[in-house]
């Protein structure tokens, strides 16, 4: 209790508990009254209270839980002229809260740009954030969640001088009625500024310019955030730059599965070299999008999300394959034009109710692709044309009921997930043979579990109980000039699983440990039936998978976590595929006969050590995986085929990987410095040719960072990434190094006028005696002026042509050369409302 000397609660007074000269907690009184809760393992503590009007106050405790008492004498305090500041970042609890505006700068447009600059996250190209290694489970505004997985929409439209604060949400349960239950997710809040509540705001962009072609791009987007509902509708149009499935694609992972005809044939355009997208690919896209969330009553909203995305790319590569044949390697030459469109509207209808003794959740997700791809291709001096078009739709509804009553909560689960790929048609036509390939698939799968939880103490008993059910249908067909028209498959086939998979907990009372354990045991009956053949297959599995998860919060800046789980995943109807499948005009595939089986064993140590008001943030993990499988993947590779297969040989794979972040705010120069290593190491098996052959991949690198504005007329961005990998097999040994940075420096002669030039440099070792360097450079001149932004920009100023690298896949050298769009002059006005 805080008390003046009348014996009077003192309100507003700030509270600090300081551990070796650091402060580690803070409180704020209300009415006297406070809480500050930490950890250390110091033995005293300085307890220090301050107010304005009062006397400040520094006594040493003993560090232990109490009731502490405090009083306060006046003082009277002449104020001078100052200037309040927020703190860049604080901490209250497991809540960490960054001031946005102490990071940003005028470039800093998007949220994104914002989000790129806070110590302790990560944003990654895809868009995807990451806090201290580990990915966000979930995306709020004010607290409401709008985006689910699709925060793209939000990072990249809402603009940052739009935001007041960012919220790191540490063990974030998203159940309330959870709440007493450990939770190690990470989750993002972003608290709009007053500015963007309770009326209609928009940022929409125009831009136009030539480079091989006359470019243009329109987009807008329209948003309004009050506290019981919010909005985000955006309309984009264009052909400068790739945006279309960025935005609309759920970085939570949405739908796992994917139909068997995809998974079976693919899509023969998905090349994509470790470059943007934007510097090789020509695209025509539009993208439209609606969401709002509603909220109904103080525990229940609902939620609705409306896309549609078109995409059309068109881009050159050229790619030598070698393969390695024991003697004198196999070289295969292609030179491809790639053309490819997709249309893929989708929608989501979500309805939650997170009550405190109950929790509701029903989602009603669609989505259809329409794709088509073109490759003219020539290989091996030969002209051929492959064609490929796919139509896939799938539906998928889940529910999910909780609640809790004493000591027992129940927890009920059902989802419904429909597959329809009714076409998949591949055409590859030479002159001479041409070959035809279609596929179609049905599926439905279904998952149920109903638990039961008993809270006794600090401990927890699950018992949940799982009914999981899929059914399958594929055909195909395979046809050529050459009269070989019996390759057909007709296969119907399904899988049944029933799981118990009782699991124990124990949190400690001040939450400093968690341990877990959990012994799933799983019954799995597969069956399928080849119409071709007229034959039929049973199997069953038994399997117990047992994990363990400990969570240690060794003070209040380091927690470790350490998880061992061991998994059994079986293959299915794809294995039994009887006759060849095209996938390109290169690439056949026949399948074993044999139920795939793989066993893993996976071991994660886990390391974090934050001190927020420092800005310091140290990440660390080693994984070990090991896995075992009863097929091995084979190839017989001539000139003119490939031909993909697996077979019957238990087989192990080793897999180490060790990475270290370390994050610094220099807030004093407004300057991140970060730097990562990462080293991989695998041992594994390949079949080719009829050679077994085992090989060690290794890979180790490090990537820097710096973002640093030292004073407001200078701002340099720098990302860049060195590694080498190493490959040994047979008496073989080979190693190759990659440099990649990315430069930009930004220069603010006046207020509002901004010049910035960027480069990305990069150099990569083709073969072992061989390397290629590119250097891309770009020159901007944007002018603020009040809402409006007016911006110059020169692309690929050099006006370089191609990009070349080598990706090195088992004991094979995939080498690609892509050509570049030329130099590009560009200019955009955007407004903000």
């Amino acid at each position: 209790m805080l008390k003046d000397i009348s014996g009077a609660g003192i309100d507003g007074a700030i509270v600090k508990i300081s551990a070796d000269s650091t402060v580690i907690a803070y409180a704020i009184s209300d009415k006297g009254q406070f809480n500050v809760a930490f950890n250390t393992n110091a033995r005293k503590v300085k307890l220090i209270a301050e107010s304005i009007g009062y006397e400040s106050v520094e006594n040493e405790i003993m560090n232990v839980s109490q009731t502490y008492n405090i009083t306060m004498k006046e003082e009277a305090t002449e104020l001078k002229e100052v200037v309040v500041k927020a703190p860049a970042i604080y901490q209250h609890g497991d809540t960490l809260s960054y001031n946005l505006s102490s990071y940003i700068t005028q470039s800093d447009y998007t949220l994104k740009d914002a989000l790129k600059k806070l110590p302790g996250i990560d944003v990654e190209e895809s868009g995807n954030i990451k806090y201290l290694g580990k990915e966000i489970s979930n995306f709020y505004i004010d607290g409401l969640d709008l985006l689910g997985g699709k925060y793209n929409i939000a990072t990249t439209n809402i603009p940052a001088s739009y935001v007041n604060s960012v919220q790191v949400l540490n063990n974030h349960q998203a159940v309330n009625m959870n709440k007493d239950i450990f939770s190690d997710d990470v989750a993002i809040n972003i608290n709009m500024s007053n500015n963007a509540r309770f009326k209609p705001i928009g940022t929409y962009e125009g831009s136009v310019g030539y480079g091989d072609d006359w470019q243009y791009k329109v987009s807008g987007a329209g948003m309004l955030f009050k506290p019981k509902f919010q909005t985000i509708a955006t309309l984009k149009i264009g052909n400068i730059q790739s945006f279309a499935s960025n935005e609309v694609t759920s970085l939570f992972g949405g739908v796992e599965e994917e139909s068997k005809a995809e998974k079976l044939i693919g899509n023969i355009s998905a090349s994509a070299p470790p470059i943007d997208k934007d510097r090789y690919a020509s695209p025509d896209e539009h993208l439209f999008s609606v969401n709002f969330i509603k909220k109904i009553t103080e525990t229940a909203t609902l939620r609705g999300n409306v896309d549609y995305s078109y995409s059309k790319s068109r881009y050159d590569y050229d790619i030598q394959r070698n393969f390695y044949d024991g003697y004198e390697n196999i070289i295969i030459d292609q030179g491809i034009n790639s053309l490819s469109t997709s249309h893929s509207p989708s929608f989501s209808i979500v309805y939650k109710n997170n009550a405190a003794t109950s929790y509701l959740n029903n989602t009603l997700f669609g989505k259809a692709t329409f794709l088509r791809n073109e490759l003219p291709t020539m290989e091996n001096s030969q002209e051929l044309m492959q064609q490929q078009s796919m139509r896939d739709y799938y539906v998928e509804n889940d529910f999910s009921y909780s609640w809790r009553k004493g000591k027992l909560r129940w927890s009920l689960f059902s989802s419904v997930l429909l597959f329809n790929t009714p076409k998949v048609s591949l055409i590859v036509a030479n002159g001479e043979n041409d070959i035809h390939q279609s596929a179609n698939s049905l599926g439905l799968l279904t998952k149920n579990v109903l638990s039961a939880v008993y809270d006794f103490n600090n401990s927890r008993f699950y018992f949940p109980l799982s009914l999981n059910y899929s059914a399958d249908k594929i055909q195909t067909e395979l046809q050529s000039d050459l009269g070989n028209t019996g390759n057909k498959n007709d296969m119907k086939g399904g899988k049944l699983s029933i799981a118990f998979a009782p699991k124990y907990e124990y949190t400690h009372p001040r939450r400093i440990y968690v341990f877990r354990a959990d012994v799933p045991m799983r019954i799995d009956y597969i069956y399928n039936n080849n119409h071709i053949l007229n034959a039929k297959d049973n199997f069953g599995f038994f399997s117990v998978c047992p994990e363990i998860y400990f969570n240690y919060k060794a003070s209040s800046r380091s927690v470790l976590r350490a998880r061992v789980a061991y998994t059994r995943d079986s293959g299915d109807i794809l294995d039994f595929l009887t006759f060849p499948v095209q996938t390109d005009n290169t690439t056949r595939k026949i399948s074993s006969g044999i139920l795939q089986d793989n066993k893993s064993l996976m071991v994660n140590l886990h390391y974090d050590y934050k001190i927020p008001l420092d800005m310091w943030f140290v990440n660390a993990d080693i994984i070990y995986q090991r896995e075992h499988n009863n097929l091995l993947a084979s190839q017989d590779v001539a000139s003119d085929l490939i031909q993909s297969t697996f077979i019957y040989m238990p087989n192990n794979t080793n897999n180490i990987t060790a990475q270290l972040g370390i994050t610094k705010q220099i807030e004093s120069i407004k300057t991140k410095i970060s730097l990562k290593g990462l080293y991989i190491w695998r041992q594994q098996q390949a079949e080719q040719n009829g050679l077994l052959t085992t090989y060690i991949w290794q890979n180790v690198g490090i990537s820097p960072t710096l973002t640093s504005q030292p004073c407001k007329y200078f701002e340099l961005n720098y990302s860049g990434e060195i590694s080498k990998t190493f490959l040994s097999y047979e008496n073989i040994k080979r190693n190759y190094w990659s440099h990649v940075h990315k430069i930009s420096l930004k220069i603010t002669p006046v207020q509002s006028l901004i010049f910035s030039a960027s480069s990305d440099i990069v150099k990569k070792d083709l073969t072992q005696n061989m390397s290629k360097t590119m250097a891309l450079l770009d020159f901007d001149i944007t002018w603020l002026l009040n809402a409006f932004r007016f911006n110059l920009s020169l692309q690929n100023a050099l006006n370089q042509d191609s990009y070349s690298y080598s990706l090195y896949s088992s004991i094979n050298t995939y080498t690609y050369n892509y050509k570049l769009r030329g130099r590009e002059l560009l200019f955009t006005l955007a407004v903000t409302l």
